[in-house]
């Protein structure tokens, strides 16, 4: 999403450059931000809890998110949403710790450095395939089909990734 905010931004209603240029800096800051002060936080959740019930709440999360983003009225709407996304997601990292956690040793360089080329081929083509869609579909379109692929990926977790530490307990 990160190609087209300043668009969206003028969209909701921001039209003077320098005000532009603040709002889209402090959202593309803010969640970032969040999620670094927020990893420890989570990190301790994973281990008390699991590391994939931590995937599972961050990706619902995020596809909560940025269902509200699409339907967000304001670009105060659309930041205060980032912030809370900040505090709450954090798949990357998530997903990270329930690979570290579940993978045998011998083959967790492998896991880990599958899950690196993943992660930086998504960060590649993610902006190009975002910004198609939001050309072709239109900003709040773009927000819901990102939604629903984090829908999907708590699909795919809850169902098809065992969680080995829940029988530890």
């Amino acid at each position: 999403v990160l190609p087209f905010i300043p668009f969206y931004i003028q969209e909701l209603g921001v039209a003077d450059p320098i005000e532009l240029r603040r709002w889209v800096g402090l959202i593309s800051a803010a969640p970032a931000l969040l999620m670094g002060v927020m990893a420890p936080v989570w990190g301790r959740a994973a281990d008390r809890f699991g590391p994939k019930l931590m995937l599972l709440r961050a990706t619902i999360a995020g596809a909560l998110i940025m269902g509200a983003i699409a339907l967000a009225r304001s670009v105060e709407g659309v930041f205060a949403l980032r912030i809370i996304q900040g505090m709450f997601t954090g798949t990357i990292t998530a997903s990270a710790t329930l690979v570290a956690s579940e993978t045998p040793t011998n083959r967790l360089s492998f896991a880990l450095g599958f899950l690196g080329s993943s992660t930086f081929i998504g960060y590649s083509l993610g902006p190009s395939i975002g910004g198609f869609c939001a050309e072709w579909l239109g900003y709040q379109v773009t927000f819901l089909i990102g939604s629903a692929m984090l829908i999907v990926g708590f699909v795919l977790v809850l169902f098809f990734v065992p969680d080995v530490r829940a029988h530890d307990r």
